[in-house]
């Protein structure tokens, strides 16, 4: 299941996903993250930029 394996889930009911926003590279791995801890967290754009700017 795709939320076990970006251990997303959501403790301690471990029935809901968290928030999260991923970056995969083109290995197809994990190369920037924003995993929120409840419900509403929201990923801003300007973390997504910084994220991808990083990467290079």
């Amino acid at each position: 299941m795709t939320i076990n394996a970006y251990n997303v889930l959501q403790a301690p009911a471990n029935i809901f996903a968290r928030p999260a926003t991923f970056i995969i590279n083109e290995n197809g791995k994990i190369a920037w993250s924003d995993v929120g801890e409840r419900f509403g967290h929201r990923t801003r754009s300007a973390q997504i930029i910084d994220g991808l700017n990083s990467l290079e």
